[in-house]
């Protein structure tokens, strides 16, 4: 409840002191990673939660704020290629001054230093041509996605909701580095992770719960 509840204050309190014709727009898109070519990956429980998921988001915001979601579910949509590129070259010009709500539901691989004073983590999300033992490379970072959100111009929220296992690996040393050099950035970007960063995430029920309520 406490997601949906900062969605709504976003959603009302961005747009409750602007014009009607400079309010933002209300945008969502949905990365719902299913066709994988490793066959370690191919999860049918995973992959059915995610399908599950997908479906009650579509419905939930075309219901609820009569937005039809951008879904990117298809191998050539969910590659790594793909996605970054879309992540650097799409996503600046569509979430133009708008409020973007980015889900990402997939296979999470969380990544930690053995150093115990400090914690530089990350995450890497398994894109359909990801392979589980040599991820790195083909795997988006989430620090991919911080990095592409700085990009965005002025205006413009995004809210990023991680549903994979590990998703909580995206919260590092560096990316409170960043936040706290720029409070404006830190303001207009919010993250909702599944996970710590050593749990499951479990069939994408995190998003299923967040559909419902």
């Amino acid at each position: 409840m406490k997601c949906l509840v900062i969605l709504a204050i976003l959603f009302l309190g961005e747009g409750a002191g602007l014009r009607a014709d400079t309010a933002p727009d209300f945008k969502v898109t949905i990365i719902a990673v299913t066709e994988f070519s490793d066959p370690s990956l191919k999860e049918q429980g995973l992959i059915d939660g995610i399908n599950k998921a997908t479906i009650q988001l579509k419905s939930f915001f075309e219901n609820n704020f009569h937005t039809n979601p951008e879904v990117f579910t298809v191998g050539k949509e969910t590659s790594g290629h793909f996605l970054r590129t879309w992540l650097v070259n799409t996503l600046p010009v569509t979430s133009r001054g708008s409020i973007h709500l980015i889900f990402v539901l997939t296979h999470g691989f969380a990544y930690k230093t053995a150093e115990q004073d400090t914690n530089k983590s990350d995450l890497f999300l398994a894109t359909s041509d990801t392979v589980k033992e040599t991820f790195a490379g083909v795997a988006v970072k989430g620090s991919e996605f911080i990095d592409a959100f700085r990009l965005l111009p002025k205006r413009t929220t995004v809210l990023l909701f991680l549903d994979t296992c590990g998703s909580g690996a995206i919260d590092s040393d560096a990316l409170k580095a960043t936040l706290q050099h720029d409070p404006d950035f830190a303001s207009r970007v919010f993250i909702l992770a599944a996970s710590m960063q050593d749990e499951s995430a479990y069939s994408a029920r995190f998003s299923q719960i967040l559909a419902s309520l």
